[in-house]
C-alpha cells in the first residue's frame, strides 16, 4: 500500500460518481425514472466512497428525488429532498421553489 493508492482510489470514485450522475441526468431527461433513480444512487453512494459529497451532488439528491416522485416513491423522494436541502445549507443553496409542493406532498404520502 502507498500513499497515493489513496488518492487513486478516491479519484476513480469521484470520477465514477460523476460517470453516474451523467447517467442519472440523461434517463431522467428521457423519463426512465428506474434507471435515473439507479444511476444516480450509484453516483451518490461512489461520491461517499470517496469522501466527496460536494456542492456538485446537490443536483443528484434533487434529480433523486425527482425519479422517485416519478414512481410514486414518496419516502424515498422525501428523504432524497431532504438530504439535498441539507447538503444545501451547508453551502448556501436551496431547493428551486418548484419543489415545495411536491415536497409537502411526498412527505404527506410517506407518513
Amino acid at each position: 500500500f502507498h500513499a497515493h493508492d489513496g488518492l487513486r482510489d478516491a479519484q476513480e470514485s469521484r470520477g465514477l460518481g460523476d460517470v453516474y450522475k451523467r447517467q442519472g441526468q440523461m434517463y431522467l431527461e428521457e423519463s426512465d425514472w428506474i434507471s435515473a433513480a439507479s444511476e444516480l444512487e450509484e453516483a451518490l453512494r461512489a461520491a461517499d466512497v470517496a469522501t466527496l459529497q460536494s456542492k456538485r451532488f446537490f443536483s443528484a439528491y434533487i434529480q433523486l428525488g425527482m425519479a422517485h416522485y416519478n414512481l410514486q416513491n414518496w419516502c424515498e423522494a422525501s428523504s432524497s429532498w431532504r438530504a439535498a436541502q441539507k447538503m444545501g445549507k451547508k453551502y448556501g443553496l436551496s431547493l428551486p421553489d418548484a419543489l415545495k409542493e411536491p415536497l409537502e406532498f411526498a412527505q404527506s404520502k410517506s407518513n
